[in-house]
């Protein structure tokens, strides 16, 4: 795994579904993996690389993706065959991030409901209050009739 934030674009490959016309996706996640590796030069320097299989439990693997600042791991079973669409044959495990914001304001408009067309965030950094962004969907017309009474005081 390599540090978030790398000037150069590489691509990571990590399944084979199709090879010189033959459909792999019946084909065990364990022999498309072979394939694959035999196709993906080793070098370093390659722009396609073959993305790493790590013998780590989970949760460790996971919280080494999240320090080096990546989206999370990709969880599959080996003998595995490909299916289109969410399975519960491979997990996606994201890090999560959070942090909690201010409302401090709102951005008023004419054409969305409830007249509030984004609020305004703002975050603690040390004993200050930073304005971090704005948001200006998902909320419901319920919400939205709220806020707008809570935000004119």
């Amino acid at each position: 795994m390599r540090k978030a934030g790398s000037a150069e674009s590489i691509l990571y490959a990590f399944d084979l579904l199709y090879l010189d016309g033959h459909d792999l996706t019946g084909t065990e996640l364990s022999v498309r993996r072979h394939l694959l590796e035999d196709l993906v030069p080793e070098a370093e320097s390659s722009a396609i690389r073959l993305s790493d299989e790590l013998p780590l439990d989970a949760s460790t693997l996971l919280e080494h993706a999240c320090h080096l600042g990546l989206e999370g791991i990709i969880a599959k079973h080996r003998d595995g065959r490909y299916r289109s669409g969410r399975t519960n044959d491979w997990l996606k495990i994201k890090c999560v991030q959070s942090e909690s914001f201010m409302i401090v304001g709102y951005e008023q408009s004419t054409s969305a409901r409830g007249g509030i067309g984004s609020l305004l965030h703002a975050g603690r950094r040390g004993l200050d209050w930073i304005y971090v962004g704005s948001v200006g969907t998902g909320f419901s017309a319920g919400m939205l009739s709220y806020l707008k009474k809570t935000l004119a005081g």
